[in-house]
């Protein structure tokens, strides 16, 4: 697992100061390889941090958004692959 450059955590923060939560967790994901719960915890963790040094460019987010149609998305990922490969 990698750790992500300066510039990578900058994107990131761009990504979460326009509230793209997903978005900030695939950029993550792609920076470093990381699994889906740690890249969470990560950009929770950073938004909690930006939010606290910047609030106005940086609100906060709301827990849990946008990671269920995540999971789903992924769960129907997989059930097509299934059904291709059946």
């Amino acid at each position: 697992m990698l750790n992500p450059t300066p510039e990578q955590i900058q994107q990131i923060a761009d990504a979460i100061a326009k509230n793209q939560k997903i978005e900030a967790l695939k950029l993550y994901r792609s920076f470093t390889g990381s699994d889906l719960k740690s890249s969470k915890e990560f950009i929770e963790t950073l938004a909690l941090q930006l939010n606290a040094k910047d609030p106005a460019r940086y609100p906060a987010m709301p827990a849990g958004k946008g990671c269920l149609g995540l999971i789903l998305a992924g769960i129907g990922l997989i059930i097509l692959e299934i059904l291709r490969n059946a």
